[in-house]
């Protein structure tokens, strides 16, 4: 469930408890006694009240965070979860290029570089300056495309990446070669 269809969900859920609550109130008044098929909708009501408070504090207090970014920073293509996209470093080392372990993330193509963030963390894992790229290129490995990459890290060391977007991948690779070039 997205969090639009349990907001709606939680709040469909508090009504039917103002309701539950309403009808055993009047039971009550009417009949001065709690019967049996009262205490049944007193003991449902409750669950779904409880049901209905976790429900509003999963929405309310757990939201996504926003990935910021500078203020002279331009997000120019953008792909978040649920759309699959994936990082796969690539480690260079003596015995040549070999696959470390593929990332989920939300990807983010701005006017300055590629941002990788994990969904729904706020924070970039990853962080590629356009000026820092030596190579760019789409490859095929069995039936997905990747756009592979060779830039230098952090730490000033030659490093490789392939990036996975999906069915977007000529579009990423079409406005990274732009950047590249402008």
């Amino acid at each position: 469930m997205d969090k639009r269809t349990k907001r709606y969900f939680s709040f469909g859920i508090v009504i039917a408890l103002i309701i539950a609550v309403g009808f055993i109130g009047y039971n009550y008044r009417a009949s001065g006694y709690l019967s049996l098929a009262t205490v049944v909708y007193i003991l449902c009501g409750t669950s779904i009240g409880i049901v209905a408070s976790y429900l509003m504090y999963k929405s309310y207090f757990q939201r996504e965070k926003e990935m910021g970014f500078a203020p002279e920073e331009q997000v120019i293509l953008r792909r978040k979860y649920p759309e699959k996209s994936l990082i796969i470093p690539q480690v260079i080392g003596k015995i040549g290029v070999q696959e470390d372990t593929p990332m989920e993330v939300n990807l983010y193509l701005t006017n300055i570089g590629i941002v990788a963030e994990q969904p729904g963390a706020g924070e970039p894992v990853l962080y590629i300056p356009f000026n820092d790229i030596h190579e760019m290129k789409t490859i095929r490995r069995m039936l997905l495309k990747y756009i592979q990459m060779r830039y230098t890290d952090i730490n000033n060391r030659m490093a490789e990446i392939l990036l996975y977007v999906g069915n977007d991948t000529e579009t990423w690779a079409r406005h990274i070669g732009s950047m590249l070039v402008g």
